[in-house]
């Protein structure tokens, strides 16, 4: 999905049992109502996973609706653009669709089993027999070196909030983006991405829905209760 200030594109690729993939692309503004008929209209194509691109805080009211019946990922635009030269809004977001299709095929991707509106699990998938074990090897490989310390912080910053074995396929997912970002566009690693992203924002003022939605972002779960016992 490819996010703007007054419009998104999405795309859904969806593969059948022949193993061809073939792809919807829609076009919808990010007024309210339009929000919500894109949210219906993932929901009418089974779609459950969404993998988000946008720059500045465009993402916020997207993110938002979606939140509530979608796993979404938002993702850097520098790991998510079509190759040089090619760049259009819907080749955005067909690239955006292939890339998270690898990822839910290594068996890196969230599951999303609902029923009458409870999730009954979020585990990873079964994907991945070889190249999951694979990955994962070379993240506790990562996190003991001094090589790489934006993935090694990363992984330390997530382990804190959501325990070891989700912050590894988390980093493992992130190494399998990267990969396949430098074997199919020809583009040598960017560390510093990452050091940019997680940089924390100064500066910046926030409605408090836009400051919700980063907390829970961040993997924190809001209370609205107002007191608190100690």
């Amino acid at each position: 999905m490819d996010v703007h200030k007054n419009f998104l594109v999405a795309c859904i690729a969806t593969t059948d049992e022949r193993n061809h993939t073939t792809h919807q692309i829609r076009r919808f503004s990010t007024f309210a109502g339009d929000l919500r008929r894109l949210s219906d209209w993932l929901a009418a194509k089974n779609c459950r996973d969404v993998c988000m691109e946008s720059s500045g805080r465009y993402w916020i009211p997207v993110f938002n609706t979606l939140e509530k019946t979608c796993n979404v990922c938002l993702t850097h635009p520098k790991y998510v653009k079509a190759i040089k030269g090619k760049k259009t809004d819907k080749k955005d977001a067909k690239w955006i669709s292939e890339l998270f299709k690898l990822c839910s095929w290594a068996g890196l991707n969230p599951q999303n089993q609902e029923s009458a509106g409870k999730k009954k699990t979020t585990r990873i998938g079964r994907g991945g027999d070889y190249l999951k074990p694979f990955l994962v090897q070379i993240v506790l490989a990562v996190t003991k070196s001094e090589k790489h310390p934006e993935l090694k912080n990363k992984h330390q910053s997530l382990k804190k909030r959501r325990g070891r074995k989700k912050a590894t396929i988390a980093i493992a997912r992130k190494i399998l983006t990267a990969v396949w970002h430098i074997l199919s566009k020809n583009e040598p690693y960017h560390a510093e991405l990452y050091h940019q992203a997680d940089k924390p924002l100064k500066n910046r003022e926030l409605i408090t829905e836009q400051a919700f939605a980063l907390l829970r972002k961040q993997g924190y779960s809001i209370s609205d209760r107002e007191n608190v016992t100690e």
